[in-house]
């Protein structure tokens, strides 16, 4: 388990050390577009997931019993699951968009990649206000 992760991250690395060099940044389009696909995808199993076990949404396990009775659970996990499964699809959209327009690679694989997601959070904390009785 320990050598999948480790082939993992040096994936990762080798994605991100490929964009820093503009040379092969051309030639690893195909990279790029895959490492799109997996961030996005990425997004769309931990939804999926947040769904089905909504105690892995994170200060859930934390709350004393007490505090846990007055969320509604299952809407908040169904509420987690469709935000993120709309940031998975931002992601990949927003990247093909802005590859579209033709805006530099790295810069649109940041928005991609940071900008989307950022927002989603601050989407899903004040979103989930709502499934917390008082």
């Amino acid at each position: 388990m320990t050598k999948l992760w480790c082939k993992i991250l040096g994936r990762v690395k080798e994605l991100f050390l490929s964009l820093l060099c503009k040379d092969r940044l051309k030639n690893d389009m195909e990279k790029l577009e895959l490492f799109i696909w997996i961030f996005g995808m990425m997004f769309a199993a931990l939804g999926a997931l947040c769904m089905k076990w909504p105690h892995l949404i994170a200060g859930i396990n934390t709350m004393k019993p007490e505090e846990r009775a007055k969320v509604d659970l299952k809407g908040l996990g169904r509420f987690t699951c469709i935000a993120m499964m709309g940031i998975a699809i931002a992601v990949i959209v927003s990247y093909y968009i802005l590859r579209h327009f033709e805006v530099e690679e790295v810069k649109g694989m940041l928005v991609s990649t940071l900008l989307i997601p950022f927002i989603g959070t601050f989407y899903i904390l004040i979103g989930s206000q709502k499934y917390h009785s008082k």
